[in-house]
């Protein structure tokens, strides 16, 4: 079986495994709805037919000023690798998914700022769908 049709076994199972808990998470807020989405669309579009898959959550920078990590959504690398690097205006961003151009409006503006705070102060940039550690979140408000 080619490497795409593994992954794409090994996410069925594991959303077969836990689809009671996944659904219900997947009820809770939009946002979760649209990280199903763009990880589908993503696992369909990007995943090779051979060879290996990188699977990247962090980036940390060297030399780096501050440990305290920048979290980022995975629906905001989403839509900044559709906007930015694949050139698609907003509009044609969110018919991939399927979402608003607000959304991905939201998305860009947030996953931007994000983006650009990790590379200036030299901090960790993680992606992750689960908020930071409450300890976190407390000190960047």
């Amino acid at each position: 079986m080619a490497e795409k049709g593994k992954a794409r076994e090994l996410v069925r199972d594991w959303f077969t495994r836990s689809a009671e808990d996944e659904w219900r998470r997947l009820k809770k807020d939009p946002y979760h709805r649209l990280e199903f989405l763009v990880t589908m669309h993503f696992l369909e579009k990007h995943l090779p037919e051979e060879g290996a898959i990188l699977d990247t959550s962090r980036f940390i920078p060297v030399p780096q000023m501050g440990s305290e990590p920048i979290y980022i959504e995975p629906a905001e690398v989403e839509a900044l690798r559709l906007v930015d690097f694949e050139g698609l205006s907003q509009e044609e961003a969110g018919e991939r998914p399927g979402v608003f151009r607000g959304t991905v409006w939201r998305l860009l503006e947030s996953g931007r700022k994000k983006t650009v705070e990790a590379l200036v102060k030299a901090r960790p940039l993680t992606i992750s769908s689960q908020p930071p550690p409450k300890s976190l979140q407390q000190t960047r408000e």
